[in-house]
């Protein structure tokens, strides 16, 4: 059964993503869909997210490479809205539950599999990739699990929380887990983004400074 009732089957419905195609204050945004889990949501992370230059500049600063890549964000926005959590709520539709993993004490590739084990463990989907800032000993990851039916920030929560004592029992250390609950956290509000996963541009690796991601999904049945 779905976690998220009523709903008689878990099905794989069509997921969708907000997508800034700039820096996270842009207000160029659009939805991208995702028709084929996983095919679909992999093509659209390993192509849409290529960073340019990492000395590219705005015209008062220089921008962080990550800050080069789009931006995602897990709900749909009403037509001309802002992103901004009043704007969110009022179409309220989440078609994923992000999870952000910062700061653990443990390799990457340890992380990685926890995560992995976690929802092997579950039986369900999600895709994972570790951070620009990533580091061993300081793994930071951003996980996307989609869902069975749109839903609302309400209905995430506990959701949300679900999935975080999944991977603790899994191996997930307690020191890495975001402090609050989402609707107190301000790194969990519903009008959040999430940069997509940011790689060198061609010839740019030797100065890139940061991880490349590493993509880890399973094709299993939607939350």
């Amino acid at each position: 059964m779905s976690l998220l009732a009523p709903s008689a089957d878990i099905g794989k419905p069509r997921l969708w993503w907000t997508y800034f195609q700039r820096m996270e204050r842009s207000r160029d945004w659009r939805a991208r869909f995702v028709d084929r889990w996983p095919d679909d949501m992999l093509a659209l992370l390993q192509t849409a997210a290529i960073a340019p230059d990492p000395k590219r500049r705005t015209r008062k600063r220089a921008l962080r490479p990550k800050e080069c890549a789009p931006a995602m964000a897990p709900y749909l926005l009403p037509h001309g809205g802002k992103r901004c959590k009043v704007d969110v709520l009022t179409r309220n539709e989440f078609s994923m539950v992000p999870i952000d993993i910062d700061a653990a004490p443990l390799s990457v590739v340890a992380a990685r599999e926890i995560i992995h084990a976690a929802f092997v463990n579950l039986n369900r989907a999600y895709v994972s990739w570790p951070t620009w800032s990533s580091r061993d000993n300081y793994a930071s990851f951003r996980v996307f699990a989609p869902l069975s039916r749109p839903s609302t920030f309400a209905e995430l929560i506990p959701v949300w929380w679900f999935l975080r004592r999944a991977l603790h029992e899994a191996g997930l250390p307690a020191a890495s887990a975001k402090v609050g609950e989402p609707t107190v956290d301000p790194r969990l509000q519903p009008s959040r983004l999430y940069y997509l996963p940011a790689r060198p541009a061609p010839g740019l690796e030797s100065s890139w400074g940061g991880i490349t991601p590493e993509l880890r999904w399973l094709d299993a049945p939607y939350l």
